[in-house]
């Protein structure tokens, strides 16, 4: 033997029997067949079957949705969950209706002044009245857009909007529209309006002038109590000529 090379020992005599040993796990694994629960024999056949029926020619199609016939009846049938529900999400707005937000607003606005007002006649400390201003100047905004567009004193796009204005291209709120509303009071039924919304004291004055939309961002106290009063005043006369008018 060269010098370096290492002893490899000789196979024993025993080897052979190693192998003739490691048949018997295979036995035993035979044997526990026989105790294997009939439920996952059962699952075992269903799997063997749907895995044959690609290659069964003519042979009966199985309806996988189906429980086994060791399964109990389901109460109820599976239905799958739509992608989406039909009320987690907004509608576009295809359509413009100044008459709904008109009295949708209103509601919005004298729920919270009958609040507030409350409030304060039991003695409680008001510290805000930017909410209800907010909602007061998309009320009258909204209900003197309707009047505009049912005098015919404007021409709505085609989804029903306001127009936007020609030179700043933007659509007016409450501040600005007002102005434009006195502007185009040209006809008697327009000159009875204003004389509803003034109290019978001639012109009504611009109320809304200092009004802004930023203002429902603003800290507490930024607007007076006697400013919103006077606007949802304003929005109570508005309110009464809508109703003649039919809305």
């Amino acid at each position: 033997m060269a010098s370096g090379a290492k002893n490899v020992p000789a196979s024993r005599p025993h080897a052979p029997a190693v192998t003739k040993h490691a048949v018997a796990p295979t036995k035993h694994l035979t044997a526990l067949t026989s105790v294997v629960p009939a439920s996952l024999r059962h699952a075992a056949a269903f799997t063997r079957d749907v895995g044959a029926r690609g290659s069964l020619v003519g042979a009966p199609a199985r309806d996988l949705t189906a429980p086994p016939s060791h399964a109990p009846a389901l109460t109820k049938p599976l239905t799958a969950r739509p992608s989406r529900v039909p009320d987690d999400r907004s509608l576009p707005v295809s359509k413009v209706s100044f008459d709904h937000a008109f009295q949708r607003w209103f509601g919005l606005m004298m729920q919270e002044y009958l609040r507030i007002t409350g409030e304060k006649k039991k003695g409680n400390p008001v510290h805000s009245y930017e909410a209800v201003d907010h909602v007061g100047g998309l009320t009258v905004e909204s209900g003197l857009k309707w009047l505009m567009i049912k005098a015919k004193l404007v021409t709505p796009d085609p989804r029903g909007d306001f127009p936007s204005d020609p030179v700043t291209k933007r659509r007016p709120h409450v501040d600005e529209l007002w102005n434009l509303f006195m502007a185009k009071a040209s006809n008697r039924t327009v000159a009875a309006w204003i004389g509803q919304l003034s109290g019978g004291a001639g012109r009504p004055a611009n109320v809304f002038q200092e009004w802004r939309a930023e203002h429902r961002y603003a800290i507490d106290g930024t607007v007076s109590e006697a400013v919103v009063a006077s606007r949802v005043t304003l929005a109570k006369r508005l309110k009464a000529i809508a109703q003649e008018e039919g809305l």
